[in-house]
């Protein structure tokens, strides 16, 4: 009888441990697949805008600055909008406009900021009438962030600004555009064009 007995123990033991195995290989596999891999973490857009253009108005409804974009696109799980191409042209309290353009920008969701990489560059102009702009100084740099609420443009890395009659380079850069003052910091040097 005992040896009658031996090959129900045997196949009950080998299911028994194949279904601890089953349920191990389930139990694990779930849990890799619940944890979220960085490279399948992709955002995808719920909208996109080609050819955008936006102008925002100050209380008078006059033009506090003007986005345009090759293309934007907004990444909801990151609250941020992604632009191709973008160009801010922000306008100050007197006849000077800023205008700032580079390869690529990220605008987080609702806040007055803008970051651009890629050729970042910002020129000022002078208006002295809608025909005639002058250009007053034209600043290169890596990274760039306009502060619409502020109206400040902050540059980060190297940063090269040319006059007329001056070429400044140092590692950061904020401009005020009410008060139409600039302010470079950090690892300075000037060299002044004479006039001849």
């Amino acid at each position: 009888m005992t040896k009658a007995k031996r090959p129900h123990i045997n196949l009950i033991a080998l299911l028994f441990v194949t279904i601890a195995f089953a349920i191990i290989v389930q139990y694990y596999g779930s849990r890799e697949q619940s944890k979220p891999a960085a490279s399948k973490q992709i955002d995808r857009p719920d909208f996109f805008l080609n050819q955008a253009n936006t102008r925002i108005m100050d209380e008078q409804g006059k033009i506090r600055y003007q986005l345009d974009a090759e293309k934007i696109s907004h990444a909801p799980k990151l609250d941020e909008s992604h632009l191709a191409k973008p160009q801010i042209t922000t306008y100050g309290s007197k006849k000077d406009s800023w205008v700032m353009t580079a390869d690529k920008g990220v605008m987080p969701d609702h806040k007055e900021l803008a970051t651009f990489s890629g050729n970042v560059i910002t020129t000022k102009y002078k208006n002295p009438s809608p025909d005639d702009k002058k250009i007053e100084l034209v600043a290169n740099s890596d990274q760039m962030t306009y502060n619409a609420n502020r109206q400040t443009v902050t540059s980060q890395g190297n940063v090269t600004v040319k006059t007329k009659s001056h070429l400044i380079s140092g590692n950061k850069m904020v401009a005020d555009i009410p008060a139409d003052t600039m302010e470079i910091t950090t690892n300075v040097k000037t060299s002044i064009k004479s006039k001849d």
